[in-house]
């Protein structure tokens, strides 16, 4: 198995966000009937009327938020460099893109997409966003180690002095 360089993970904060924020606010409105319910001037009827649905929200939210964070953090899908190519991991399956295949990565910003362009193959694209990382740095970055690896194998040192910007010439 080649060297694994780095990698980089698909970007569920949109999906992440939308669902903490639901689940927050079923808690919140759940956990404010049943307090609501509970105060001392309201009578026994008012009192299972409010606190009845307002527990059942607060659980509502709270399943809603762990379980809907289970499902997004169990999708294990990610972009690895590796000393031989790049590595697309989905759900679907594997893709493997060889240094020597590949002619050029761009990003095309009208589709939000990372292309990468082979040799006597259709492109391959990506609409994947990544995390810590825009799409325009994420393809400059792959295409410089695209260019290293027409000069020879990469290595993992050789990889975080580029990410770092720091000068790579390679030892003689």
């Amino acid at each position: 198995m080649p060297e694994l360089l780095e990698w980089f993970r698909v970007d569920r904060s949109r999906g992440t966000g939308r669902l903490l924020v639901f689940g927050a606010a079923l808690v919140f409105v759940g956990a404010s009937l049943v307090a609501w319910g509970v105060l001392p001037h309201h009578g026994a009827d008012e009192l299972r009327y409010l606190t009845l649905p307002g527990a059942g929200l607060l659980v509502v939210g709270l399943i809603v938020a762990i379980g809907g964070m289970t499902v997004l953090l169990a999708h294990d899908e990610y972009l690895a460099v590796r000393a031989d190519g790049v590595l697309v991991h989905r759900a679907s399956g594997d893709v493997s893109l060889d240094w020597k295949d590949l002619v050029t990565i761009t990003y095309d910003a009208t589709e939000e997409a990372l292309i990468f362009e082979s040799r006597g193959a259709p492109a391959y694209v990506l609409g994947e966003r990544y995390s810590g990382v825009t799409g325009v740095a994420l393809a400059e970055h792959l295409d410089e180690l695209r260019r290293k690896a027409a000069l020879g194998p990469l290595d993992s040192a050789q990889v975080a002095r580029i990410a770092l910007g720091l000068p790579h010439k390679r030892p003689t």
